[in-house]
């Protein structure tokens, strides 16, 4: 490609690194930087009107110096970055990208800071690769009113699958809780009812008209309303937890506390597994699958399970 048509990007990525609003740059200092860094020679009458059009189209300011037009804040860059870092509905080698090319936009007054941010990857992300193109499929269903058929999958030890049956349904909403993508969709049971997204498999659209919202969660359904009902958070300690769980099912242990565990024992009907992990949080997950696994570790934590079921138990009586 001809340089003079690269002139433009060069001269934007020049005052990208070396300018800002406070810290504005000559054209005799970028005549510099592009023969030094890029090897193309121009002339000042020539680099002038690069100048005044990358000035009408916004991207420069200043008049006795000049600076790049900041894309976002310092603060802004930092919200999207770590948006990344933490957000477990994104691949590893794409956030890996993602965070390498923000840094790249941030500002020349958060170069230091840039280097400081570093990626977690100890993070429990996502192994779908497919994660897009799915999110994909799911939007234009949604925007065409139509329905999908889906193929579900669930995490089995030592990183096997096991593939659920396809499942027709009506789709309605992506939402994102816990760090995780959701469908809010209808299939086969009363209401909404939400699917990981990136535990989908596969996906298809079917061309027939999805059932109206009104109808599945009736006329005055609060979106807001539903994901403040369907969310809860905890604190406290963390310890050594001893859980055994039907094998079938350590996927719905893995949702919430990741694959960082130690299996203890293991065969086709339960999985004996150890884990360092948020006590309270076990204590409710236990209360609400404590029909698929149960603690056995440690005892503090058991009798506590244990007087938390009479409670309830009492409650229904």
């Amino acid at each position: 490609m001809d340089n003079n048509r690269l002139l433009a990007i060069h001269i934007l990525e020049i005052l990208n690194e070396h300018s800002n609003r406070n810290n504005k740059i000559t054209q005799k200092e970028i005549s510099y930087y592009l023969e030094n860094n890029y090897g193309e020679t121009v002339s000042r009458r020539t680099l002038s009107t690069y100048v005044q059009q990358l000035k009408q189209e916004g991207y420069v300011e200043g008049s006795r110096g000049i600076y790049r037009v900041d894309i976002f804040s310092e603060r802004e860059i930092r919200t999207l970055i770590d948006g990344v870092m933490y957000g477990k509905h994104i691949p590893k080698d794409q956030a890996d990208i993602l965070i390498t090319k923000l840094k790249m936009l941030s500002l020349n007054t958060m170069k230091d800071k840039a280097k400081n941010i570093t990626y977690l990857s100890g993070i429990n992300r996502t192994t779908n690769k497919n994660l897009y193109q799915i999110l994909d499929v799911i939007d234009d269903a949604i925007s065409r009113q139509l329905m999908i058929e889906i193929t579900q999958f669930s995490s089995l030890p030592e990183g096997k699958e096991s593939i659920w049956s396809p499942k027709i349904v009506d789709p309605y909403f992506v939402v994102a809780d816990q760090s995780r993508y959701y469908l809010l969709c209808h299939g086969d049971r009363e209401g909404l009812e939400p699917r990981r997204i990136d535990r989908i498999k596969d996906i298809r659209i079917v061309y027939r008209k999805r059932k109206p919202l009104a109808e599945v969660a009736g006329d005055d359904f609060d979106l807001g309303k539903y994901m403040r009902e369907h969310v809860y958070m905890f604190s406290g300690k963390v310890e050594r937890v001893t859980i055994k769980i039907m094998t079938k099912n350590i996927g719905y242990y893995e949702d919430w506390f990741g694959s960082k565990y130690y299996i203890l024992d293991s065969n086709d009907e339960y999985t004996v597994l150890a884990c360092d992990t948020n006590v309270n949080a076990v204590y409710y997950w236990a209360l609400q699958y404590g029909n698929i696994a149960k603690v056995l570790e440690p005892v503090e934590l058991r009798n506590r399970i244990i007087r938390g079921l009479k409670d309830i138990l009492k409650g229904y009586e």
